[in-house]
């Protein structure tokens, strides 16, 4: 449900696009409470925090390059959500959708965001994820919910 993009209005992307040096293009903005940035190469998605049923401790939740993920990061790492130059990321509303090269993210409703890459995707909410990747991956994080990568997201 929360992967049907074609159900949310698409926002213009270069509203959330930061055009400062340090951000090198990289496209922030803020859903479900949470920091979210696309790009700045192609299939990279990551979003701040965790649900009820992530491992403890981990900062939030990224896909790189559609060739890994979804993976929680831990903490401790020097993964960093948000901009380096100060742009304030603007919120996407509950039901919008918005969508960067090969990446889309939308706020299926209040308190999730959800997250496609061509061959990987997340949902987030407070209470549960949901990973899906590729059947026979290996290269995401362990995840009572995982499911496959549903058949229009192949």
């Amino acid at each position: 449900m929360e992967f049907d993009f074609s159900r949310y209005q698409p926002v213009n992307p270069d509203r959330y696009r930061s055009i400062a040096y340090p951000d090198n293009g990289k496209h922030f903005f803020i859903a479900a409470r949470r920091i979210c940035q696309i790009g700045a190469t192609p299939g990279n998605v990551a979003c701040s925090g965790h649900s009820a049923t992530a491992p403890r401790g981990v900062r939030g939740v990224a896909i790189t390059g559609d060739m890994q993920g979804p993976q929680w990061i831990p903490p401790g790492t020097t993964y960093r959500f948000g901009s380096r130059a100060g742009f304030r990321a603007p919120v996407l509303k509950t039901g919008t959708r918005v969508s960067v090269g090969n990446t889309t993210c939308a706020v299926p409703r209040r308190g999730v965001v959800a997250c496609s890459t061509p061959n990987r995707a997340f949902a987030l909410n407070r209470a549960w994820h949901r990973f899906y990747y590729p059947r026979g991956d290996t290269s995401h994080s362990r995840n009572p919910k995982s499911r496959y990568l549903p058949a229009h997201l192949r």
